[in-house]
C-alpha cells in the first residue's frame, strides 16, 4: 500500500495480515521516515518471517519484518498494536520483544509481553510506535521446554 497520495497520514484505519502475524494501526496516525521528520510516502508491506536463531544470545521463538524493506517507519499520533503467533510457548510465560533499526544487523529490547490464548494457539500482542525488523524470544526467567 503506498501513501504518497496522503502524504503518510493514515485516512482510515490499516489492518496487515500475513502468515497469521496482524498489525493494526489507527486512523490518523502518521507515518514518518526513520529520522522522524520527513513524512513517509513509499510503500507499506504485509508482515514477512524471517529465520534468525538467536538475538542478544536469547533463542528466537519467530521473527518478521513489517512496513519497508529499505527503513524503519516511525509512528506519530498514534501505536501499531502487533498480534504474532508463538508457537511452542505456554499460556502465561512471557516473552521479551527485539526490534532492529538496520534490517538485523543490530537489536534493541522493545518490551516483554504475556502469550495469551487465540483459539487455542500461543500468541502475544504488543503496540509499537515503529515498523520495521521485530524478534520475539523467549524470556530468561520462563521455561518453555
Amino acid at each position: 500500500m503506498s501513501f504518497s497520495e496522503t502524504n503518510g497520514n493514515l485516512l482510515t484505519p490499516l489492518n496487515l495480515t500475513n502468515k497469521d502475524i496482524t498489525i493494526s494501526i489507527p486512523d490518523q496516525t502518521q507515518l514518518k521516515q526513520q529520522n522522524n521528520i520527513d513524512n513517509y510516502v513509499g510503500i507499506v508491506s504485509v508482515p514477512m518471517t524471517k529465520s534468525i536463531n538467536s538475538v542478544n544470545n536469547e533463542q528466537v521463538v519467530t521473527a518478521f519484518n513489517v512496513g519497508s524493506s529499505l527503513s524503519p517507519i516511525t509512528l506519530t499520533g498514534g501505536y501499531a498494536t502487533i498480534s504474532i503467533p508463538v508457537p511452542g510457548q505456554t499460556i502465561g510465560n512471557w516473552v521479551n520483544i527485539y526490534y532492529s533499526p538496520d534490517n538485523g544487523v543490530s537489536w534493541y529490547f522493545e518490551t516483554t509481553a504475556q502469550t495469551i490464548s487465540k483459539d487455542g494457539d500461543a500468541y502475544t500482542d504488543f503496540t509499537t510506535n515503529h515498523l520495521g525488523y521485530f524478534a520475539v524470544t523467549n524470556h530468561p526467567d520462563e521455561s518453555n521446554s
